[in-house]
């Protein structure tokens, strides 16, 4: 049968002419250092496998930089990954899965990362867990395509916006506390994934002043709770209000100005955001079922 093909070696790796890659065998482009692809690589191999020990580009100015498997199925890996360099220098990917595993990934102007396969199509991750920056430039509208599955995204933290910013993906859900690999993913369709949890926070007030003998419990009884759940994240809000079963003290130490905790009597209600999508993983860090 067919053996692989491998472009490999312990220094960087420009490519400025187009490359044909062969059909129904698997390629590898493994530069040590940097790999930066300025012309069309593409194809029908078996798979396509591309990796840096430091960083891939991938754009031109001629809108040809481009990695094409057809149907068969590509992977990115590398310490930061660039697809495309401004709006007029794009970069474009495209196979049957699309695997990018990069502790940095950047997108900007027209570019586009596409997987024709179905399920989970198009995934991007960390090396090793979550990605930990991922930004599309906010200028173009660099775009994930799943036109027959749907793709993942796995970041870190929604709130950090230095190093998260995807406004112009359209998504079907968000999930918190979602660790790659460990994680199950709860929502349907195109997903944004962060391992850093939000809060629930309690707010409103008690309807009667917290005090009580001291008995060496945290009980308190008779309060009217007067509560609800705000969301962290601006323009998300729980769906339904929040079954608060009661209050209590942190610690049963005599005192005063001890912290209160809130206890749930049942499930959390559902969090959407402001387009009435779901969001999963949000902690509350009261107490409840």
């Amino acid at each position: 049968g067919a053996g692989a093909v491998s472009f490999s070696g312990n220094s960087d790796l420009l490519i400025l002419s187009d490359i044909l890659l062969p059909t129904g065998v698997a390629v590898s482009l493994t530069p040590a250092g940097e790999l930066d692809i300025q012309a069309s690589v593409s194809g029908s191999p078996s798979r396509l496998d591309v990796s840096s020990g430091s960083v891939i580009r991938l754009w031109s100015s001629s809108f040809s930089a481009s990695l094409s498997a057809g149907s068969a199925p590509v992977s990115l890996r590398a310490p930061k990954l660039e697809v495309g360099r401004s709006y007029y220098e794009p970069g474009f990917v495209d196979g049957g899965t699309v695997t990018i595993q990069a502790d940095e990934v950047e997108m900007a102007g027209l570019s586009q990362v596409q997987a024709s396969g179905t399920g989970t199509a198009l995934q991007v991750s960390g090396q090793s867990g979550n990605t930990a920056h991922f930004v599309l430039e906010s200028g173009g509208s660099p775009q994930l395509s799943t036109p027959n599955g749907r793709w993942l995204v796995w970041a870190t933290d929604y709130l950090d916006s230095t190093h998260f910013s995807a406004s112009s993906l359209f998504h079907d859900f968000r999930q918190h506390d979602a660790s790659f690999g460990t994680a199950t993913v709860l929502g349907a369709g195109n997903g944004l994934l962060f391992s850093v949890a939000p809060r629930l926070n309690v707010t409103g007030a008690l309807t009667t002043k917290p005090s009580k003998v001291y008995d060496g419990t945290t009980d308190l009884a008779g309060l009217g709770t007067g509560l609800g759940l705000v969301p962290e994240i601006a323009g998300d809000s729980v769906s339904a209000t929040t079954p608060f079963s009661g209050v209590r003290f942190a610690k049963a130490d005599a005192g005063t100005n001890i912290s209160l905790v809130a206890t749930i009597g049942g499930p959390l209600p559902e969090v959407r955001d402001s387009a009435s999508r779901p969001v999963y993983g949000y902690r509350f860090d009261g107490s409840g079922p």
